[in-house]
């Protein structure tokens, strides 16, 4: 059913009407509203008391510009190929989190081992003042198998310990190894202090589990586009051991950068070994030849003319031997680029300095090699930058091939033209004796390979050097240090949802309760449906007084009959209005309770008052007041008797009679029917103030109605938490289609306090009055600052 609105209501009024009827619910049920905040603050102040808070720890790493050294033309080739190319930043950003940097960390520091601290309800995690160092050995990479392993470590006094997991113990000293399921372990004692008995969790995870917490506590991002500085933020309940962890990550990560940078070093090391090594072994070889030929030929001192030739000779030789060097070492370079085994290794530069072109198709290379490398850690080979870099390196490869082989040509057209030159030399150096001239010979073979194995030495040291001074790509900004304060849990946001949870657990139960209850709980409830006017409301009665209204009785349900007396001057204002019938909806309203006592206020004020028990059907109000009599209206209305035989004194209040039901009839409602119903209101009217009908519920036979065309007012009953909310059309229709005369509401079961139409600030308020004499038969008044806020507020 649609709300009906009162006329001249506006939205300002039904917003205020809105609020007040909240705060009205509010106010009705405060102890639940007090109960469940009291509740959710305690349960608030458990979850911070033994909740760990978690703390971020931040670190800056700066990383060095690489555009200067090829980075911006990669970008434009990948930018060519639709692909984009990820900055340098970007690339660390990912080395950082990648797996097995934080695996290594994870290792290095053993974090898959945990101590814990027993406490009486919370167990607090120990990390760096810990009693005692429990190193921990697995048997294999890690045996653990993705499973917690729980034991408890008890320090029986300074020099002996003992381990226990369900019912296996281990019992040993200090810097013992003990044989554990998954591994071996050893436990150092880390205090000077004396120790009394002590124990301790401790727990065993995998590497694995421990690797997945830490890179999904890491954040790492870069502070802005403008500047390569990258921001690392890790989240711990132990600050201390987040900031060991954080700077352990970075302390790797820059070991990791150096490795990466050493191996083209590395190879080129490598590789000048190797070529020592044979050309070492070459020119011993001559030497031992030159010995034995000056023992077998006593050869002691070269003649004049032979200083004389090697003199004239000697620009030539030089000249000869730097190009036959050269030409050993182009042709080394190409053995080895042959090898398709060093496909995916890097190429030793710096061996071909005195070719600029071929250097530089190295450095480019080597450079490329690297990034594939890099690419690789976080990539598959079939990633598209991966076979794009493919595609450059077998270019390079072959640009170097070609470059090597024309390098070949020109040292071996250099090295002809040397030897046409020291012809004409050699024609002189013939004439020489053949034993001086074999020896010329080894000693230039001599020459050869003594110059190349200074050279190779010389590269050897320069390279050493380079990897000795081979730094890392990043610098240290900011060290790791936590925030002042845990960033969860957030005491201001848990007290804060405590407070929501605490207003709109109980709010949300009673918004619930409401929409599943189907009878009518407030006065609200009443003017949504209907304009019907209330001319009064009766409070919740705890005892079973039938008569409330009596002398010298104060109460506040007495002063509320009072109160309704006093409206009906207004509802009935002619003195020749004096009949009101009382309805309902349905039986048990209350409005025999109502119609009785409303009767004897009228008596109380000198009125003489007539109450007719037309409820035939069930009647009650004879029987309620002791009064037993088979004479009554049936018998009347029938004929059988005078008026004056069955009006009975009420016996309670004078001026108060009774006209009981009498005889309860097959048919009341042709009882009803019949024509000496006009001539009893009649004498009624006659000799009575106020006639007041109990007349059956509307809601359920039409008798109220027959009954009506002999009323001046209805007074229609309504039970708060009694009377369904369907029902409320009835009201409706007779209000609107004044199928009774002057309707009016009475609200029954009221409860004291509850706020309904203000009568919760009167009951206080008379309740306080109550030890000056007011209300002196009432119970005492449960108001206070809650009844006087309904009161000022008027909810």
């Amino acid at each position: 059913m649609a709300a009906r609105k009162k006329q001249g209501d506006g939205p300002r009024a039904v917003e205020e009407n809105s609020v007040q009827r909240l705060l009205g619910k509010v106010l009705r049920n405060w102890p639940l509203f007090a109960g469940c905040l009291v509740v959710s603050m305690a349960a608030a102040y458990l979850y911070l008391r033994y909740t760990t808070p978690v703390y971020k720890i931040k670190a800056k790493v700066m990383i060095k510009d690489e555009k200067k050294s090829g980075a911006g033309a990669d970008n434009q080739v990948l930018a060519e190929l639709g692909m984009g190319g990820r900055s340098n930043v970007d690339n660390e950003i990912e080395v950082f989190k990648s797996r097995s940097l934080m695996e290594r960390v994870v290792r290095g520091m053993q974090l898959n081992v945990r101590c814990y601290s027993r406490g009486a309800i919370h167990q607090s995690e120990l990390f760096d003042n810990k009693p005692f160092v429990f190193r921990y050995f697995p048997d294999a990479k890690d045996t653990v198998d993705n499973k917690t392993y729980d034991y408890e470590l008890t320090m029986l006094n300074n020099s002996e310990i003992e381990l226990t997991r369900m019912d296996n113990k281990w019992k040993a000293r200090y810097g013992d190894t003990l044989v554990l399921p998954t591994g071996k372990a050893v436990v150092d004692l880390n205090t000077t202090d004396k120790i009394e008995e002590a124990k301790f969790r401790i727990n065993i995870t995998s590497y694995d589990r421990i690797v997945d917490k830490y890179v999904g506590s890491l954040t790492v991002n870069a502070v802005n586009k403008q500047v390569s500085v990258i921001s690392l933020t890790l989240q711990e309940t132990l600050p201390k051991k987040g900031e060991a962890v954080l700077n352990r990550l970075v302390e790797e990560y820059m070991k990791a950068n150096v490795e990466d940078n050493n191996v083209i070093t590395d190879s080129t090391i490598s590789f000048i070994d190797s070529r020592l090594a044979l050309v070492g072994d070459e020119l011993t070889g001559i030497e031992k030849e030159i010995e034995g030929f000056k023992k077998n030929n006593e050869l002691t001192d070269i003649s004049e003319q032979s200083r004389l030739l090697l003199n004239s000779s000697d620009a030539y030789v030089k000249q000869l031997t730097e190009k036959q060097v050269q030409l050993e070492i182009v042709q080394s370079l190409e053995k080895y680029l042959s090898d398709n085994e060093n496909n995916q290794k890097v190429i030793p530069a710096s061996l071909v300095v005195q070719n600029s072109v071929l250097y530089n198709i190295i450095d480019k290379y080597n450079d490329l090699q690297m990034k594939k490398e890099r690419l690789l850690v976080g990539s598959t080979e079939a990633n598209p930058l991966v076979e794009n870099m493919d595609t450059q390196l077998a270019t390079l490869r072959a640009n170097m091939t070609g470059g090597i082989s024309s390098m070949k040509r020109d040292l071996q057209i250099n090295i002809d033209k040397l030897k046409q030159y020291a012809g004409g030399v050699e024609s002189k150096i013939r004439q020489v004796p053949a034993k001086e001239r074999v020896f010329l010979e080894f000693s230039r073979q001599q020459n050869i390979k003594q110059e190349l194995y200074l050279f190779l030495l010389k590269k050897r040291e320069e390279s050493a050097i380079s990897k000795s001074s081979s730094l890392a790509n990043a610098k240290v900004i900011d060290s790791a240090r936590r925030d002042n304060s845990p960033f969860k849990p957030v005491k201001t946001f848990v007290l804060l949802v405590a407070l929501l949870a605490g207003i709109g657990v109980p709010g949300l139960a009673l918004n619930i309760k409401e929409h599943l209850n189907n009878k009518i709980s407030s006065r609200a409830d009443i003017t949504a449906y209907t304009s019907a006017p209330i001319i009064g409301e009766i409070c919740h009665s705890e005892g079973n007084q039938i008569v409330v209204v009596q002398k010298n009785t104060h109460t506040v349900l007495a002063e509320q009959f009072r109160a309704i007396r006093t409206n009906l001057r207004f509802l009935l204002p002619d003195p020749e209005k004096k009949v009101l019938i009382f309805t309902s909806s349905v039986s048990g309203e209350g409005k025999s309770f109502a119609s009785t006592n409303l009767a004897a206020a009228l008596a109380l004020s000198g009125k003489r008052v007539a109450l007719l028990e037309f409820d035939m059907r069930k009647p009650g109000i004879a029987k309620n007041l002791n009064i037993y009599t088979n004479k009554g209206l049936s018998n009347y209305l029938v004929g059988d008797l005078m008026l004056s035989e069955i009006m009975v004194p009420s016996g309670i209040v004078d001026g108060l009679y009774i006209l009981p039901s009498g005889p309860i009839p097959p048919d009341p409602t042709e009882i009803i029917l019949l024509p000496k119903l006009n001539e009893l209101f009649e004498d009624l009217r006659h000799h009575f103030d106020y006639v007041i009908v109990d007349s059956p519920p509307i809601g359920l036979v039409t008798d109220a109605q027959l009954l009506a065309d002999h009323a001046d007012a209805s007074l229609y009953m309504v039970r708060l938490g009694y009377t369904p909310k369907h029902r409320l059309q009835i009201i409706h229709d007779v209000y609107e289609q004044r199928k009774l005369p002057r309707v009016n509401l009475v609200l029954n079961d009221v409860q004291a306090g509850a706020g309904y139409g203000g009568y919760g600030g009167y009951y206080a308020y008379y309740g306080k009055s109550n030890e000056s004499g007011y209300f002196k038969n009432d119970k005492k008044s449960k108001g206070g600052v809650v009844d006087f806020i309904r009161k000022k507020l008027k909810v």
